[in-house]
């Protein structure tokens, strides 16, 4: 496993610890939809969300979840339709960042609410 996906799938198995601990339910990590791929999709009672997950080692380029770019949204907003249709959700649907850095043992996690739609 190399270094880069070693640190994003730690920032994802944080995240989705993160939301179980606020009584979500975690529904699907790393859904697949042509190139399109959402890290987590949680639900709690009638609201379901799609979260990207950002990890970094240092903010030295920029804080996490400003690295999102206008194609990745895109292809999170086309494979969240597919999966809102495969399933026939009639609820709430919210998209949010988990913004992960870990520098050595000191770890933040922000959660970004409605980051876009």
């Amino acid at each position: 496993m190399n270094k880069r996906y070693g640190m994003g799938k730690r920032g994802e198995d944080m995240a989705m610890a993160y939301f179980k601990r606020n009584k979500f339910q975690v529904l699907e990590r790393n859904f697949r939809f042509g190139r399109a791929e959402i890290d987590l999709i949680v639900r709690k009672d009638q609201l379901m969300v799609f979260a990207e997950v950002k990890t970094r080692s240092s903010l030295h380029f920029g804080f996490p979840e400003t690295m999102i770019s206008d194609g990745q949204i895109e292809r999170i907003l086309t494979a969240a339709e597919a999966y809102l249709l495969q399933k026939d959700w009639r609820g709430m649907v919210r998209f949010d960042i988990i913004s992960v850095v870990i520098q050595g043992p000191n770890t933040q996690l922000c959660h970004f609410r409605d980051a876009f739609y």
